[in-house]
Parts: C-alpha cells; structure tokens; sequence
C-alpha cells in the first residue's frame, strides 16, 4: 500500500512539473499548429502574442485551401527574396521585465504545384524596419494538404520587453501568384526562453560609423553598471560568429571583406553576470575599389603610332591612358572600354611612356609608366637633283 501510494505521489510531482515547465524549459516561446485561421496554440508566460499569424506584402487567402493549417497565395513570382516580398508574419514581446532568449525558429510547410519554389525565414526586433534574414532558400514540399517538410534556423538572439519581435517566412518563384499558388504552413514554433531581465541590461542603440571597405566601428549605448562588453560580429547569412571585447560604448574591427553585408551583436559583462546578447544590426562595408591595371605593353609600334595594352581589372567600366615623350612633362590623354588603345601622332625614333588607370564606381591609382620607342625615322627621297 505504502509502495503504491509513493507511486502515485510520484506521478503526480512529475505531472505537476512538467505543467509548471512546459512553457519555458521545453524551449518554445510562441507555438502555432494548424488552425486556419492563424490563431497560436501557446504563448509561453511572460511573453504576449499580439494576434496569431497574418498574411503581409500582399499575400492574400487562396481561392482554394487546406483544411489545416495556414494557407497564403499571392506571391511573389520573383526569383529572387527580397523583404518586400508576400510573407506570413508572427509577433511576439516580451512583458515589462522579461527577455526573450529567442534560439532559432521552426515550421512545417508544403507547396501547391504552382506556389513557390523558394521560401526565406527572417526576423526583425525593431518593428519591421531591419530585417535579418537566414540567408537559405529553402524547398517545400510539392504533394497533398498536409504532407510538408520541416525547417530549422538555429540562431541566437535576445529581445528585450521595450522592443518587439517580428518572424516571417517568404514565399517565391511561385508561377502562379494568383489564388491557385498557395503555400501551407502547418506548424510554427519560436524556439528559446522567456526569463526575468537581470540587473545587467542588454545593450541598446547598435550602430556602425567610419566604414570603410575593409574596417568599421561598432557603437551602442552606454549601460549602467557594466564592467566591460562582450561584441559579435559576422557576414551576414553566415553562421561562424567572430568575437571582441571592449570597455568603452564602440570598438573597431578590421579585416572585413568589401562590398558585404555584416551583422553584430553586444553583450553587457556586470558584476552580477552577464546579459543576453542584443538583437542583430547590419552595415554594409564600402564597395570594392578598382585594382591598378597591369600588364602593361605596346604593339605594332611604327614611325608614328602604337598600340597600348594592358591586362583587365574586375568591376571596371572603362580606362584612363596617359603618355608622353619620356622626359617632357606634358601627358596626352585617351580612354578606352577595352584593354587597349591605338595612339597616333608620335615622332619617329622617339621613346614614350604611358601609363592606365582603371575607372569602376572610383577610379584606381595610375599605374607605374612602360616605355618603348617609335621605329627609326625612314630616309627622305633625294631632291634638287642637277647636272
């Protein structure tokens, strides 16, 4: 008897923990499973949901839909994502003295025969104005209602209650936008935490200045109390992050690739501990500037012309040549789309030098000057003849 009632004390603790837990320890924040009208099947404490799931950017309710889930159609027939696209949106926040420690997003979709393609997950945590987006196309699946195909973005962020936290996922290269080319999304889940804020906070006012192609400089707010800061940053679309310290409100990184999209992150270092990490803002290093052309030459060298050569540079548009007779000081100028130039002119037995620049959104340097030197001048015919 005593057995049997330890048994059933037994049961009922593990009953009641996991109905204590089951909105927090289990990871989900926001859970939707296949109401079609988008409504959520859980939000976890702490956490508000404002609405269920919405159709955004166009996306409209198809003609013809599942009997679960949330069906969208209208979309974009673009090849490419882009955040202006057709999407379905969730928003979650966090209530006054919480953090959502958001861990990645989850969702079951399939395709009809003429819906999209592709889809994109992204998220933004300053009300739309930002967006972050997994950088992978993903296919869903094209069969019946029902049948679907499960995604995963893992990625690692917090959100603080005084901001806001948008997930969508895009659909495109449908070849149908119309009402017969639908999407279905039968489970969503926002995978993480919600816990109490700590008396370290997470840093605010993310922004990057001095950029330039291959450096930047990471800014944010001060926070009170803070020993020091701990900073992330990596291409975006990417998954390897890159680390820094500081203990001041900015840091400078070097090392970056030109023309490329970042994102970075900050995390505030107390005494009590530390915060989560701040969500992600993006900055674009300066574009890639022109190379100096080499491989510099002259052809078909005569008594008064040339032909000037050199070697193409990536991303030019066109070139500057310069030349001149080696030692004067005056420079002829000409300009090319190509990779040479025929110049005319010259004086015979004469040495030249010239030199190309390359023209892309800038101009590079001048190159170093090539010489080379006109044929020998030919005799003249003979005149004044008498006997």
């Amino acid at each position: 008897m005593n057995l049997f009632k330890k048994s059933i004390q037994a049961i009922y603790l593990i009953a009641i923990t996991f109905g204590i837990t089951s909105n927090t320890s289990f990871g989900q924040i926001a859970t939707y499973t296949s109401d079609t009208t988008g409504a959520l099947a859980s939000v976890a404490t702490n956490a508000t949901a404002i609405g269920g799931l919405t159709r955004v950017n166009g996306a409209t309710i198809p003609g013809t839909r599942c009997s679960s889930g949330f069906s969208s159609a209208n979309l974009s027939s673009s090849t490419t994502y882009s955040t202006t696209g057709a999407a379905t949106e969730v928003t979650v926040s966090a209530n006054t003295g919480y953090t959502l420690n958001v861990t990645g997003f989850t969702a079951d979709l399939r395709r009809s025969p003429t819906g999209p393609t592709n889809a994109r997950y992204a998220y933004s945590v300053d009300g739309g104005t930002t967006w972050i987006d997994e950088g992978t196309d993903h296919a869903p699946n094209n069969a019946v209602c029902g049948t679907t195909t499960t995604y995963l973005w893992s990625t690692a962020f917090a959100v603080a209650s005084t901001t806001t936290l948008k997930f969508r996922i895009y659909g495109f290269n449908a070849s149908t936008t119309t009402t017969a080319g639908t999407i279905q999304i039968l489970n969503l889940i926002i995978n993480g935490t919600v816990t109490a804020s700590t008396s370290c906070s997470i840093p605010t006012g993310l922004s990057a200045t001095a950029i330039t192609t291959t450096t930047a400089t990471l800014n944010w707010a001060a926070v009170t109390g803070v020993t020091s800061y701990n900073i992330q940053y990596r291409q975006t679309g990417t998954t390897t992050w890159s680390t820094a310290t500081s203990t001041t409100t900015s840091t400078n990184i070097t090392g970056l690739t030109c023309n490329t999209s970042y994102e970075f992150q900050v995390q505030t270092v107390c005494s009590s501990g530390t915060s989560a990490f701040s969500g992600s803002t993006t900055f674009t290093t300066l574009t890639c500037p022109c190379s100096i052309p080499t491989g510099l030459s002259a052809t078909a060298i005569t008594t008064t012309t040339a032909s000037l050569n050199w070697t193409a540079v990536t991303g030019a548009t066109s070139y500057n040549i310069q030349y001149r007779q080696t030692g004067t000081t005056t420079w002829s100028t000409a300009t090319s789309t190509t990779t040479s130039t025929n110049i005319t002119g010259l004086t015979c037995n004469t040495s030249y030098e010239f030199q190309v620049q390359a023209v892309c959104t800038s101009t590079s340097a001048f190159s170093g000057s090539t010489t080379f030197t006109t044929l020998t001048c030919p005799c003249s015919i003979p005149t004044g003849l008498s006997a």
